[in-house]
């Protein structure tokens, strides 16, 4: 059960954390303060939703574009503002392709610089190569092609010895 502090603390309540999903997706915020304050939630430094004097805010956003969102709400009462932040992803459409001829799932080095990443991933909507490369966040670029149960993405441009 989590413990806080007395005084004014704002939070997401609907999503509790972080959401990837299909860009054209809805979310539902759910904000709640400790007190009542004048609510404020934010996409991307955009304003798109508020209450004065209120413990909670309720907003539904399309996310129609693929990409990275930061989504902040803020609680201000008595001179004091709090926030907390949430971050969404919208993925791209996947794109159904067949593996390349001669790969294996795994690792397949197709040259000294560069190699296909195969997966095996049944059920899945959406796989994305995640690490140093994209700073450990999911991002459109390392979205994984679907050939049926496996996934795969071909990596050009790496250092030998570096994967």
């Amino acid at each position: 059960m989590p413990v806080i502090q007395a005084g004014l603390h704002v939070s997401f309540t609907s999503p509790a954390s972080d959401r990837i999903l299909m860009a054209g997706s809805s979310v539902d915020f759910v904000v709640n303060s400790t007190q009542s304050a004048d609510l404020g939630l934010k996409i991307n430094a955009q304003p798109v939703a508020s209450g004065s004097a209120a413990t909670t805010l309720s907003y539904s956003h399309t996310f129609a574009a693929a990409g990275n969102y930061e989504v902040i709400a803020s609680a201000t009462a008595g001179g004091t503002t709090v926030y907390d932040t949430l971050k969404v992803f919208a993925s791209a459409p996947v794109v159904d392709e067949p593996l390349p001829a001669g790969v294996l799932p795994g690792i397949t080095y197709t040259s000294s610089t560069s190699a296909t990443l195969v997966l095996h991933a049944p059920g899945k909507q959406f796989v994305f190569l995640i690490g140093e490369i994209n700073n450990w966040l999911p991002d459109n670029n390392y979205l994984l092609k679907r050939d049926g149960e496996f996934w795969w993405i071909t990596l050009e441009g790496l250092t030998p010895g570096h994967l």
